[in-house]
């Protein structure tokens, strides 16, 4: 049983090239990947998905009315912008 976990773990190093090897290359894989991302648009959906929640959040502790028809002014012009994020 060792020798074949020895055998296996050879033969593994060998098609990787050993494990700094196949850490370099996922390394490499992920940096593409980020560098592919546009990060605006990321963030802009991420503060878009903030502000709808604090929306709802002021929504739901007021009592007052104006102020409930007012966040809901304020959400469905977000909708009609077309930011899809704004699930409401």
């Amino acid at each position: 049983m060792r020798t074949v976990k020895s055998i296996l773990s050879k033969a593994l190093s060998l098609v990787t090239g050993g494990s700094k090897t196949l850490f370099i290359l996922l390394w490499e894989i992920l940096q593409a990947i980020m560098s592919q991302i546009t990060w605006t648009v990321v963030l802009e959906r991420f503060l878009t998905r903030l502000l709808v929640g604090t929306l709802k959040w002021l929504k739901e502790l007021s009592s007052n009315q104006l102020v409930d028809e007012t966040i809901e002014d304020i959400l469905d012009g977000l909708r009609q912008k077309g930011l899809r994020e704004t699930r409401i």
